[in-house]
Formats: C-alpha cells, structure tokens, sequence
C-alpha cells in the first residue's frame, strides 16, 4: 500500500511540477565531470529521506545538464531513524542496490534560506528542511518550484554498512549547512548573547571601576553599538541583489571568469571560512558575494565601513549580510568589546566571513601591507572555548581572494585622488550617478581563489611554550604575510595586464602595431616560463590589442606609416593600476635580464 502511494506522489510531481521546473545544477564543476568520473557505471544516487518532488528536480537536473539518461538512474533513500535499531533487512536491501554502482550523494534545495520559523508567509522564502508538514512542503515546493538548486557530490563505493550511512546523513547535514548556513538565531537572542558576553560584562565593570560610569547606561550604550554593527540577514534581500546584479554584471562586463572555486568546495563542509579578498574596488564585495552563491554556497558576512551605512542602501547591505565597522575604535573601549564579542559569536555560529586585511582600496593596484585588527579578533575567537559544548567549533581556513578588474568603475575619482583632490565621501547622490556605469564597458573580471590556509597549521609552527597573548601575536604576523603573497600568487595576468606593461614601458607611452604586439608576445613568452603564473590568453598579440581598444583602455591612431596605440592621461593612470596589479610576476625575469 505504501509502495503505490508513493507512485502516486511521483506522478503528481510529474504532471503538476515538472512544467514549472527551473533548477540550477551546483557545484557546477561536479556536474561538468560528471560523465567523465562515472565512465559508464551504473548510477545511484543517495538523499536523505523520500520526497517525490526531490526525485523529479534530480531527474530533470540530469536530462538538461548532462546526457545520462534519468530513467538508467536509481535512488537510495535514508531511512529517517538510523542506528542499532534500524531493520537489517533495511541495510541488507541497500547494500544489494548500491553494488557495483557508482554512488553520489544528492541534496535539494527549494529555495537557500535555513528555516528559522513557521510563519506561513516565510514559506515563500525559506527552504524547508527537517520535521514539516505535507501542506507546508507542498506550499514551499510549488512557490518556490523556479528557483530549485541541486547538488551532487561523489563518494567512493564503499561497503555502506550501519556506520557509514550515518556519516553520510552527517555529510548531507553539513552540506544543508554551507549552502543556507547555520539556522541563525533572532537578532534579539544575538544581541543577548553579545551583551552577556564576559568581554562585555568586564568592560561595563572597568567602566564603572575607573570611570564611575553608570553600568545601566553602558548597557544601553552597549546595545547601540550592536544595533550600529550587526547585519540583519535576509534571504529575500539576497534574491532580489541576485537579480539586480545579474543585470548590471551583464551590463557593464564581458564575462567573469571564476578560477580554483573547488579549494573552496574541499573545505565548505568542514572548516570555518574566512574570505580574505583583495581590495580594489567597491564592486569587490558585491562580486565575491555574487560568485560564491552562484557557486552553491551561502555568501559571507561582510565586514563593511561605517561609510557605507547610508540612507537605504545601508539597510540593504545590512540585509545582504554586511555588518558596519568604524574606521578608528582604538580608544573606544566598549565599542571594541561588543565589536569583537559579534565577530566570535559569528564564527561560533559557524558563518562565513568576509573582511579585507588591507582595510582600504588600493588607489595604485599595488597590494597595501596588511593589517592585523580583524585578523587579531578571528584569531582570539578560535582561541576561546565554545559556550555550546554539545557543539565542537570548525577550524578556521582563510580563503585570499585575487580580483582583477581590466577597467575600474571607480577610475575617475582615482585619479582625482591621486593628483591630489580629497576623497569623495559615499552619498546618495553619488549612487544615483552611478547609473550612467550601464552604458559603459569595463571589459571582463577575474576572481581567483588561492589555496586555504589553515590556522592550525599556522599555529603547529609556533614555538612550543606560548600564552594565548603571545600565539595571537605569532599567528596575526604570519598571517599579514601569508594572506598577501598567496593573494599575489593568484593574481591573472590579462591582456589589459600585458598592453599596460608594454606601454608604459615605452618612452612616450606609445608603440606602432607592429611594436606593441612584439611586445605583447615577448612578455608572454617570458611569462610563460612561470609554471605557477595564472595566464588568462585571448588567441594572438591582435586579438588582445583589438580587445583593449573596444573597452576604451588605449587609443589607437591612424598614421600613413600604420597604426599607432597609446595612452591618454587617464589612461595612463589606469595602466599603471593594472601593471602593479601583476608587476611581481615579472620581478624574476627582470633581474635576470
């Protein structure tokens, strides 16, 4: 009987939801080698649980991504109660479906957001997952039935016995996790937390001690602070900045190209993320956040200046995950108590962070010299003891993030800067005049994700007999070192970088054609000789040199002797951002010439 109701619920799916259907197939390198890894193998495919509507998105995911035909596949469904007392015959039947095959485990989500409450409203939004009921499922599947994400991830064939299907439900649970993130708990009982904080509660006692402050009034005081800092993550916030920079992306760019995202997707799981980014550009948090959820998991919280806290757009960037920060709290001994106690409740909660070490743009696209306050705090965060002692604290992994733009939006006022005017402040106004970016070409973007480094291993090399103060300091220092050079490592060398170099090698910032591409095909060939050098290669030197001209990076001027390329005043400025960029990949070569 439970057999032919559950055809039933699959031909309901069939007919009612498959027109509707639109999934996204992630991570999509796993989808890509798909074919490849299984070489043929018979498929089966392991979920957590019995949900018809899953087993359609999953169907429907392979016939439009690869040529596996769905009807070949099998699926295996975890039975909700699994130890001692599952059935053996229960484990028996899975063995026998599962051998010889080539198994991957599946997870899908209808919608991104962790479900926090029951309002039925929230159903539009949430991702509904765990004990619900059939009218809200079937609510959240129908609503949500266009933006379904499908996820796969190979396992090696192994005997499943009782204690490995347990740790594939713990895999599957920690995948739910890096893709909506932790269940986030009421902006109240976070504010709570902070408050009781013992970094808190001792400052509002050093208050009262030196200063005679009032300790109600710290508190309150205490609470502003938070409320000035904490982000307020909203799932509907992040669909709407998804449509809204899709459309912009495609606007004002030639593509993003996304390199080495699997050293992200190794650790998701596993490993507290923090991305450490390259700061050259407003546009770098947008585009890292949109990259990392196209890419399947749950974009960070971002560490954002007060600067950007403005009428509005403040409030959306607070809902898209940003948390505010002053520019000097040094003195501000309460300010920095509350700072530090949100910034470790956030990684006991196991969110993703995101801040730049560098703490400002480059205004040159020469790397600033890291600095160590957010690194100090994550540092001394993974030092304390968790207060959940049910709940064992990931280890942390920072993740150096290399963003190259071929032409920065924020060029004009760069330049501005750099002859001397003083920096505009953030505005309204100035947003809102950003809009004429839409009929510009700033060329393509390339995001380049380094290797993790693990602060484990960073604090094994310490010497042996340290305080807590002192491997604080030891890590913060190799850290300000290693985040650099690995972000330097991962730069990409474009064309744009390559023309830049050239020209503003030559001594009037102008080359014929026929100079510019022997130029163009040197340094490349000596660029070539560096096995670890990211080099991102249109076909040939005019390919690269017709590329930079229709993004209005360099001039070009017809001559009866043949065509000269240049760089105007502006451009000059702009070359000279993209030669430091990757100026260091040619330090070698330079002194062996």
């Amino acid at each position: 009987m439970q057999h032919i109701w559950l055809s039933v619920r699959l031909w309901l799916c069939k007919v009612f939801l498959k027109p509707f259907l639109k999934t996204t197939q992630l991570p999509p390198s796993s989808w890509q080698c798909l074919e490849q890894d299984v070489n043929g193998s018979d498929i089966c495919i392991i979920i957590n649980g019995y949900q018809a509507a899953d087993h359609i998105a999953l169907e429907y995911s392979f016939k439009v991504s690869t040529h596996i035909d769905p009807d070949t596949l099998s699926f295996i469904y975890l039975p909700q109660q699994l130890d001692a007392s599952t059935p053996s015959e229960t484990l028996q039947y899975i063995r026998e479906k599962t051998k010889g095959k080539r198994l991957l485990l599946a997870s899908v989500f209808w919608g991104r957001q962790a479900d926090r409450n029951n309002s039925f409203w929230r159903t539009y939004f949430a991702q509904a997952y765990g004990s619900t009921t059939a009218l809200r499922r079937a609510v959240t599947v129908l609503i949500q039935a266009r933006q379904v994400n499908c996820y796969i991830r190979h396992i090696e064939s192994t005997e499943l016995d009782l204690s490995t299907l347990i740790q594939i439900r713990q895999q599957l649970q920690t995948l739910r996790e890096s893709v909506t993130g932790p269940d986030p708990s009421h902006k109240r009982t976070l504010l709570s937390k902070v408050l009781q904080s013992e970094a808190v509660i001792h400052c509002i006692k050093e208050l009262a001690d030196s200063e005679g402050l009032n300790p109600e009034k710290s508190r309150k005081q205490a609470s502003k602070f938070y409320k000035e800092i904490a982000a307020d993550y909203s799932y509907p916030t992040l669909r709407f900045l998804d449509i809204l920079l899709r459309f912009v992306w495609q606007k004002i760019y030639k593509g993003i190209d996304i390199h080495n995202f699997e050293a992200v997707n190794r650790i998701a799981q596993t490993h507290q993320i923090i991305y450490t980014p390259c700061h050259r550009s407003h546009i770098d948090y947008l585009l890292l956040s949109y990259t990392i959820y196209h890419q399947g998991l749950m974009p960070p919280h971002i560490a954002a200046g007060l600067n950007l806290n403005l009428p509005i757009i403040g409030n959306i960037l607070r809902k898209g995950g940003a948390f505010f920060i002053r520019r000097q709290f040094r003195d501000q001994k309460l300010y920095r108590a509350v700072f530090e106690s949100y910034v470790n409740q956030m990684i006991e909660l196991g969110t993703p962070l995101e801040y730049f070490v560098e703490g400002g743009r480059s205004r040159t696209g020469l790397l600033l010299p890291a600095r160590p306050g957010m690194l100090a705090m994550t540092v001394r965060s993974s030092l304390k003891p968790s207060r959940d002692s049910n709940k064992t604290q990931k280890p942390i992994a920072f993740i150096p993030v290399y963003i190259g733009y071929e032409k920065l939006v924020e060029s004009h006022s760069y330049i501005n800067e750099l002859y001397g005017s003083k920096k505009e402040k953030e505005s309204i106004r100035s947003l809102f005049a950003a809009r004429k970016l839409l009929l510009l070409n700033y060329g393509k973007v390339y995001v380049n994700f380094a290797e993790p480094i693990f602060l484990n291993d960073i604090k094994k090399q310490a010497p042996p007999v340290l305080t807590n103060t002192e491997l604080t300091s030891f890590c913060v220092d190799q850290l300000c070192h290693q985040i650099p050079t690995e972000i330097n490592q991962a730069s990409i060398l474009t064309p744009a970088n390559v023309i830049a170099t050239a020209l503003l090698s030559s001594s009037r910032h102008a080359l014929l054609e026929d100079q510019l591409k022997q130029q163009v095909a040197l340094l490349e060939s000596i660029c070539d000789i560096n096995q670890t050098l990211n080099i991102s290669k249109l076909n040939n030197s005019q390919a690269a040199i017709d590329h930079c001209t229709s993004i209005e990076f360099i001039q070009c001027q017809a001559q009866d002797w043949g065509q000269i390329y240049s760089l105007d005043q502006r451009g000059q400025v702009n070359a000279t951002f993209l030669r430091n960029n990757t100026l260091h990949n040619f330090i070698l070569p330079a002194i062996i010439a």
